[in-house]
């Protein structure tokens, strides 16, 4: 369901038709973090059956604060949808998926979709 996702996101936003992208970020955080707590399950390593909400919680966030270059916005958006209990975990990973997300060098998804990159020294 991911791969679909994904690919279907993709689709709907190259064909210039008028939808968002705010909603298939947050779908494909919740996806990943879905599939890691599933690994995680399987593999014995999820200590309580809990783990895997906040996993997907916790993907929502990390995918959006790293792809928007906003990771306080992205932790306060997805714990006031959710639940301020899991803050902690929320910035957590999303200012780790920050980190790593600038350390490989990407751009904030809005800019990088609303035109050619800017020409740096």
């Amino acid at each position: 369901f991911l791969a679909v996702r994904f690919v279907v996101s993709q689709i709907t936003y190259g064909s210039g038709s008028p939808c968002g992208i705010f909603l298939p970020i947050l779908t494909l955080g919740a996806l990943v973090g879905a599939v890691c707590g599933g690994v995680l399950g399987d593999l014995g390593w999820a200590g309580r059956p809990s783990i895997v909400p906040i996993l997907i919680v916790a993907g929502m966030s990390g995918l959006f604060g790293a792809v928007s270059k906003a990771p306080l916005t992205a932790v306060v958006l997805v714990a006031e949808m959710t639940s301020f209990g899991v803050l902690m975990p929320l910035a957590f990973v999303t200012f780790i998926a920050y980190i790593i997300y600038d350390v490989l060098g990407g751009r904030p998804i809005y800019e990088a979709l609303g035109g050619p990159a800017p020409i740096r020294p």
